[in-house]
């Protein structure tokens, strides 16, 4: 609150997104009652960290967490690689990477194997030739971004044939070192070096890795979507987190009916496919706990209620969460908009600034696909109800991330609708996820370098906060506009 304060925005406090920790639920229940608002409808969560739980339990089972408690109370290299070898392809492959990356000599030599004359490269840059390197690197994982494991499995499988290669190299180095050790002439390899031969991967661990491939596909792609700016209303707005789940799912449900549940590895990949659907099952439910999530997507004009009911309308219980849907939006605009006076909302400030982000084909195309329902009748003009009037409109057709920015849309709405555009822009403005915020705070970490260890927390405060408000273009370093320019740098001192 003191923060808030010091900021001077009490008044304009909206929505709250945040990782999963109880002590956020603490947090915001505390400034709720000092502010006067519902904590739960205020509650969103970050998307990123939802999808990074699912990907946790389809890779490592319910309980990640307790292999990296077990790995750090590895007392010896040999212990860890066990411990990572017991969770399959996925831990073998993490122990070769590790081998390979451990020295200069391995990495240089695994370049090296890709350079000969039978081995097939099979990274997209290469395949394209959009990049002039003739080597590449594996991608090492690493235990807070589950992004990093699929990096791992894909750029390993791009360079499956080198991986392989390299790994028949060794073991015949380590065939031949064995040999002098018996004849005396030589050391005793480490119990590393020996260990790693019980990772290489056979075929049938790569169709693994293939299928683990395939399954964190759409969460991949899902992440690279929500973790933008949304300057445009997209690519990171909440109103795109209830469609990605249920992209995600969709995707999850075909993959489950392919596996062949007479095949013993089948099986078990079906197994951890259905915990990561078990996982998006649990956090698509408290999506009901704030209005937020479904009103934006009923407030984006390509999408409205036709696009939901042409979803959940499938669903066993659909009906039933179509009608209280409908009453949750109908409830936030009724108690927090339909009667505000239209002073207080014909004003605002400009959109923000366009830029052009590349589409995901694949998530566009599922949106595509669902959105394509009968249209409602035309709107009933007599009616004074601005909610009632846009929802009898028929949706607008537009591709989605290049045609249509649902922000500027509204923005061109004001005089026709002041008090739903002040709603929708309030909601289409919310991230999907805390990432941006979380880079703003990392980046603090990169200013106090050794070098930087006594600068004062205020400093430290005002150049990061210059900074971000350089990148959001809210500062005019040419002084042409001087009173605006003023007032930000009074705010900040």
């Amino acid at each position: 609150m003191e923060i808030l304060s010091e900021f001077g925005i009490p008044g304009r406090i909206g929505y709250f997104v945040t990782d999963n920790a109880s002590n956020n639920d603490t947090a915001l229940e505390s400034i709720a009652e000092a502010l006067g608002f519902n904590a739960q409808h205020r509650r969103l969560r970050c998307v990123g960290h939802i999808l990074n739980l699912v990907a946790q339990s389809i890779l490592f089972g319910n309980n990640p967490a307790d292999l990296q408690v077990d790995i750090e109370r590895a007392t010896q290299d040999i212990e860890e690689l066990t411990l990572w070898r017991h969770h399959g392809p996925i831990g073998k492959l993490h122990n070769i990477v590790k081998y390979i990356c451990h020295s200069p000599q391995r990495l240089q030599r695994f370049r090296e194997t890709q350079q000969l004359d039978d081995i097939e490269i099979s990274v997209p840059a290469h395949v394209q030739g959009t990049s002039s390197a003739q080597s590449w690197n594996l991608e090492r994982d690493n235990e807070t971004r589950w992004n990093s494991t699929y990096k791992m499995i894909t750029r390993a499988l791009d360079l499956r044939k080198a991986v392989d290669r390299f790994m028949e190299l060794e073991e015949m180095d380590h065939v031949r070192s064995a040999r002098r050790v018996a004849r005396g002439q030589g050391e005793a390899l480490e119990s590393q070096a020996v260990s790693f031969r019980q990772d290489i991967l056979t075929a049938d661990d790569w169709e693994i890795l293939k299928t683990y491939r395939i399954m964190l596909e759409p969460i991949w792609d899902s992440t690279m979507k929500l973790e933008g700016d949304a300057v445009e209303g997209r690519n990171g707005a909440i109103w795109e987190v209830l469609p990605v789940f249920e992209y995600i799912l969709d995707h999850f449900w075909n993959l489950s009916e392919r596996f062949d549940l007479s095949d013993e590895t089948e099986e078990r990949l079906k197994t951890s496919l259905e915990l990561g659907i078990q996982k998006l099952d649990i956090y698509y439910k408290f999506l009901d706990d704030s209005p937020a999530y479904i009103a934006a997507v009923v407030l984006h004009p390509s999408f409205k209620w036709e696009w939901i009911e042409s979803i959940w309308s499938e669903k066993p219980n659909g009906k039933t969460w179509i009608r209280k849907a409908k009453a949750a939006v109908q409830r936030l605009w009724r108690d927090e908009y339909k009667t505000l006076p239209a002073a207080e909302v014909l004003g605002g400030d400009d959109a923000p600034p366009a830029k052009r982000l590349k589409p995901n084909s694949k998530i566009n195309s599922f949106l595509a696909k669902r959105s394509t329902v009968a249209q409602r009748p035309s709107p009933d003009s007599s009616s004074s109800d601005e909610y009632e009037r846009y929802i009898k409109q028929p949706t607008i057709e537009a591709i989605m991330d290049d045609e249509l920015n649902p922000i500027t849309w509204w923005e061109s709405k004001r005089s026709q609708m002041p008090r739903l555009s002040k709603m929708a822009l309030d909601l289409l403005s919310i991230p999907a996820m805390s990432a941006k915020a979380e880079r703003i705070f990392s980046h603090c970490g990169n200013i106090v370098r050794p070098n930087r260890a006594r600068l004062h927390g205020d400093t430290l405060a005002a150049v990061v906060c210059l900074k971000q408000w350089e990148s959001e273009g809210l500062v005019d370093w040419n002084g042409s506009n001087t009173d605006e320019s003023s007032s930000i740098y009074n705010g900040a001192s």
